[in-house]
């Protein structure tokens, strides 16, 4: 099946140390991607959802994924870039409709970059603390499974 496309904006900093553990684990026994990093997030935090939620119930035709603007009592937003990546469509739409679930809770932006940071920790504990990537270094752009 073809994947989707999946934005949200990320804060930077969260952004850059995910770039940095990509850099140092892109080549064995990792092969770590961008794309991959995100999509083992996003589903370990519809799985800490659910697992604390109980099931996710699909959202209603029609509506929004997540609260889309500033929650009352939030003035000051992390600064955030938009983050993309192709993922499968059932990823997306388990990722929206937790996200619709927890509305007035959790920003969708607040739930990926929850579910990102605790794959980062994982790594950490794996493979030790990541050191910034090179500033003139470019990640090795993702492979095709055939």
């Amino acid at each position: 099946m073809a994947k989707v496309v999946f934005s949200c904006r990320v804060s930077r900093a969260l952004l850059d140390q995910a770039r940095d553990a990509v850099y140092w684990l892109q080549g064995p026994p990792e092969f770590l991607t961008l794309a991959g990093l995100t999509a083992n997030a996003l589903q370990r935090m519809v799985e800490a959802v659910a697992k604390e939620h109980g099931e996710i119930p699909p959202r209603p035709q029609g509506e929004q994924a997540g609260h889309q603007g500033r929650r009352a009592g939030k003035t000051d937003a992390p600064r955030r870039t938009v983050h993309s990546v192709l993922v499968e469509p059932e990823l997306r739409e388990a990722v929206w409709n937790a996200a619709h679930f927890l509305k007035g809770e959790q920003e969708l932006a607040e739930l990926v970059e929850d579910g990102l940071a605790r794959e980062l920790r994982s790594l950490r504990r794996k493979h030790g603390a990541f050191e910034p990537r090179p500033t003139d270094a470019a990640l090795q752009p993702g492979r095709r499974l055939k």
